[in-house]
């Protein structure tokens, strides 16, 4: 599988070029234990960090999806802005190799727009 999370491979018998689907089953399924967790629809106004030698070191202005605003102390802060405008290939054994071999074949997700390159292959 080219990509996984360490702690959990993709179920035995998946793809190597997972579908959006099987990706999408994994990614819920790696989330199970903190989704109750995760908040939608809200914009983080501001992020303070506070004593780092106590609990909740990290203090929160957050905007919710009705434009109230209120501040939440956390243990920890995970900036996941999905940026991604570069492409980074994993060091993969035998890759350059297919690389040169297959020119053009190799493609990243960033610049991935729509199926048509892909059409009758």
């Amino acid at each position: 599988m080219l990509m996984q999370y360490s702690d959990a491979p993709f179920p035995e018998g998946t793809q190597l070029f997972a579908s959006r689907e099987n990706v999408m089953d994994y990614l819920e399924n790696y989330a199970q234990d903190v989704k109750h967790l995760i908040k939608y629809q809200c914009t983080v106004l501001a992020v303070t960090p506070r004593d780092i030698m106590k609990s909740h070191a990290w203090e929160l202005t957050i905007r919710d999806g009705q434009n109230e605003t209120h501040i939440e102390s956390f243990d920890a802060v995970v900036a996941a802005n999905g940026h991604c405008d570069w492409p980074l290939l994993p060091a993969i054994e035998g890759l350059d190799e297919w690389s040169n071999a297959f020119p053009n074949s190799l493609h990243h997700s960033v610049s991935y727009k729509n199926a048509q390159a892909f059409v009758g292959k």
